[in-house]
């Protein structure tokens, strides 16, 4: 949604109303008045949508004890998991949502920081894994070719649209769910065969829709 720049002519008194509210809700007074402007005319902005988007994964989130953390107005939402292994390093998922909607709405970041090369070459076989089961499985679901880009610690996964209509708050949260368990089971097993199967299963039950 393109923006530009008006002049208006407004009391004091409002936007005085406007600055305190803007505050209250950690914005500032442009965004504000474009949000209540396009709630009155019936638009839905961007920033609504990410928000409505994110409301949503933090509940389904939260309704299972998972570490969360979003602000009402920032395009991207961080889930906090530990792993298994020794000094228990933390994994955190980004998942940023684009304002300009399109068959590419956003980009999953995995970032684990760990200084133990043992742990940063399985993570580098995990998700050369990951990235070819997707290859070939996701052909029935996308017209175009799903994009990665990561080294050992940092992997980067455009999220696209699929060809069938889903729901997107679940559909993220699906798919960054089985990401986190399946990444955990082949760090206990290292079976590329088990981490196959795990796959198919979960994308059979429509989970990695995205």
């Amino acid at each position: 949604m393109k923006k530009n720049l008006y002049s208006l002519i407004l009391a004091e008194e409002v936007v005085d109303a406007i600055d305190r509210l803007a505050v209250e809700n950690k914005t500032n007074r442009s965004h504000l008045i474009n949000e209540i402007l396009a709630e009155y005319v019936s638009l839905t902005t961007p920033e609504k949508r990410i928000s409505g988007v994110f409301r949503e994964m933090d509940r389904i989130l939260s309704s299972v004890g998972a570490d969360v953390r979003y602000d009402e107005h920032d395009d991207v939402i961080v889930l906090t998991s530990a792993l298994a292994v020794k000094y228990r390093p933390a994994i955190k998922y980004e998942v940023q949502l684009f304002h300009t909607f399109s068959d590419c709405f956003g980009q999953l970041r995995v970032n684990v920081r760990t200084q133990s090369l043992s742990l940063i070459n399985v993570l580098s076989r995990f998700f050369t894994m990951w990235q070819k089961l997707e290859r070939a499985y996701l052909g029935a679901y996308y017209n175009e070719r799903v994009e990665y880009t990561g080294d050992g610690t940092r992997w980067t996964r455009l999220l696209t649209l699929p060809s069938t209509d889903c729901d997107l708050s679940k559909a993220i949260t699906d798919y960054v769910g089985v990401l986190d368990k399946l990444l955990k089971n082949y760090l206990s097993d290292g079976s590329a065969q088990n981490l196959e199967s795990s796959y198919v299963s979960a994308l059979n039950q429509g989970l990695l829709k995205i």
